[in-house]
């Protein structure tokens, strides 16, 4: 019995050392998943600070109140011009942003050419100058989608009869419309840019051919939150429509139409994502030099299942009936109605809690199915789809073939042709082939 325990208490010993060296692993990946959370944070905090700044600008040009916008240049109503200065406020940030981030993303990170890049993480500034217009985006979007459906009512309002105006909500209708339309032409576009320009997603280039390709990156992205943000727009109007007179709508109902939109997100990422915008140079080569997924669906179902994942970042994070707000608001319930110190260190405490906790368990996903952040640009539903297609097909073939090898070489098929041969010396194949050829 002595010397049967001892290989168990080897085993025993083994297997504790072997789950402390796991442990060690999960914990330095947690602290390097913290430290990635906090820089993109910073990142995210960067841009919407300088967004504020030219949202400023904007609401300045425009002549709006900005307490009344909340600082936030995202309303035009019924103004063509308004909504012009926004379009032309998107493309000088996208253009300044992208000439800021192509120019100086080599020379300021390095050390050797930028002394305080030493003690500075310069490469924060770097992110956050693709980011910036991603942030612009979403409010010009709002605008755009805002400004399209008023005129579009009041065009509605002129054609259709009174009685049949007020029994049905044509917001919503023109809020799907234009979500369908703008997610097909954004994915007609990235399609044709990912078909005939290699390696989008790599941001080194030199000339002016490396600006064009950092420009045509830092746009598709920017499209993708439009496509994703009008969605969102479209669930936020159905809610309008489920209470055309009521602004600030029943919690009931809130709850029930954001939990529709999160199961339907959350199905329709599992059934096709994921499926990514920008592939990786290597899958965009697989997708459209060798064809296994190269058509505009592909691109359309990608804008989709990002518009998916910000829709469940939206049930989250909407500031107006997100999941931390609604959270924030019942420790204090002065959090959504004013300002003052205690409602400040329930935010900071409540977003330094968030952060730890998403930190901890992208960790643990990361250890337990290694998997990061940059996986699913790497991997495609539909390329895997097609793939699993091709070698069912080819299975399928070869064993066709094998079937009819095996049945022309059989002891009957024999037979069959020494018989034929001695009727007829002179007669053609014994044993038929031509299914073969």
């Amino acid at each position: 019995n002595v010397l049967a325990a001892v290989p168990l208490a080897k085993y025993a010993l083994g297997s504790m050392l072997w789950g402390k060296e796991e442990l060690r692993e999960l914990y330095i990946l947690a602290k390097r998943t913290i430290v990635a959370y906090i820089r993109m944070a910073a990142t995210v905090i960067i841009a919407v600070v300088v967004r504020l700044c030219l949202d400023c600008v904007g609401l300045i040009l425009t002549q709006q109140d900005a307490l009344s916008a909340s600082f936030w240049f995202a309303h035009c109503h019924k103004d063509g011009t308004c909504v012009l200065t926004g379009c032309l406020l998107f493309f000088l940030s996208l253009a300044v942003c992208s000439l800021f981030g192509w120019a100086c993303q080599d020379w300021i990170t390095d050390p050797s050419r930028n002394p305080f890049a030493r003690k500075f993480s310069f490469s924060i500034m770097v992110d956050a100058a693709t980011w910036i217009p991603i942030s612009v985006s979403v409010g010009k979007t709002n605008a755009l989608v805002e400004w399209f459906m008023d005129v579009g009512k009041d065009n509605l309002a002129q054609m259709l009869p009174a009685p049949l105006l007020r029994l049905s909500d044509w917001r919503t209708l023109v809020s799907s419309c234009l979500a369908a339309l703008l997610t097909f032409s954004c994915a007609v576009m990235t399609h044709l840019a990912m078909k005939y320009c290699r390696g989008v997603a790599d941001t080194k280039g030199q000339g002016l051919r490396g600006f064009l390709r950092f420009f045509l990156l830092a746009t598709i992205t920017c499209l993708g939150w439009a496509v994703a943000w009008s969605n969102w727009e479209l669930v936020l109007s159905l809610m309008d429509a489920l209470e055309p007179d009521h602004p600030d709508h029943d919690l009931t109902l809130v709850r029930v139409v954001i939990a529709v939109c999160l199961v339907l997100s959350i199905c329709f990422y599992l059934r096709f994502g994921p499926e990514p915008i920008i592939p990786d140079p290597q899958l965009q080569h697989l997708c459209y030099s060798h064809g296994y997924s190269s058509s505009v669906q592909r691109a359309f179902v990608s804008y989709i299942v990002y518009s998916c994942v910000v829709c469940m970042v939206m049930v989250c994070c909407d500031p107006t009936y997100g999941l931390l707000i609604a959270l924030a608001s019942w420790v204090y319930s002065a959090t959504s109605s004013m300002f003052d110190v205690q409602a400040l260190l329930v935010l900071c405490g409540l977003a330094m809690l968030v952060t730890l906790l998403s930190a901890l368990c992208s960790a643990g996903i990361t250890w337990a199915f290694e998997v990061d952040a940059l996986t699913s640009m790497r991997l495609s539903r539909s390329v895997n789809d097609a793939c699993a297609k091709m070698v069912d097909r080819r299975r399928s073939q070869f064993g066709e073939m094998l079937s009819q090898v095996q049945k022309a070489g059989s002891d009957a098929c024999l037979m069959e042709a020494e018989l034929e041969e001695v009727k007829d010396a002179h007669a053609g194949p014994h044993c038929l082939y031509a299914s073969m050829s």
